[in-house]
């Protein structure tokens, strides 16, 4: 039980076809990322074409990145791009200039920043904030301590003060 790819046939069962060329099919979830095959239940595909390892099964893409919906929201036109929700609100209310220059992966570099500011960086975004005492970077976030805590790269809400430490 053939399928055709462009002029090619392909196996459903184990072949997929990704931007009109044949590939093996990585799982039974598998998707395409314009020619790339991927599990959509460890990656994301953001933006159409960049692949990124999912952090966890909530996380969402944002542009070219991710974000957990659950304590993130995505914004547009906006910079940074992905802000924390704070009181549940779902509006953005940052609306900065983005630090640094691209690097030609749609990242942003730090750069130089100056001494009364912080670079928080993680796998796919790098921020400068103005540093600020009882805050500490969880990944490319600047969260504070009273109310957040970084655990696995993840911000979670604190029950207890003393759980603020550097990450």
């Amino acid at each position: 039980m053939s399928q055709c790819c462009g002029l090619q046939a392909y196996n459903p069962l184990n072949e997929m076809c990704c931007g009109l060329a044949v590939k093996p099919k990585p799982s039974l979830n598998a998707r395409c990322c314009d020619k790339e095959p991927y599990d959509k239940n460890t990656k994301l595909c953001c933006g159409g074409k960049k692949l990124l390892t999912r952090l966890s099964p909530e996380h969402l893409c944002c542009f070219e990145s991710q974000f957990d919906p659950s304590i993130e929201k995505c914004c547009q036109n906006t910079c940074p791009r992905i802000q924390l929700k704070i009181n549940n609100s779902i509006e953005c209310e940052k609306n900065l200039t983005c630090p640094g220059t691209s690097n030609g992966n749609g990242n942003n570099t730090c750069g130089t920043y100056k001494e009364e500011e912080v670079c928080c960086e993680s796998e796919s975004e790098k921020e400068v904030y103005s540093k600020k005492d009882g805050f500490n970077c969880c990944g490319h976030h600047y969260y504070n301590c009273s109310l957040w805590y970084c655990e696995e790269r993840r911000l979670r809400p604190i029950d207890n003060p003393a759980q603020c430490k550097k990450n």
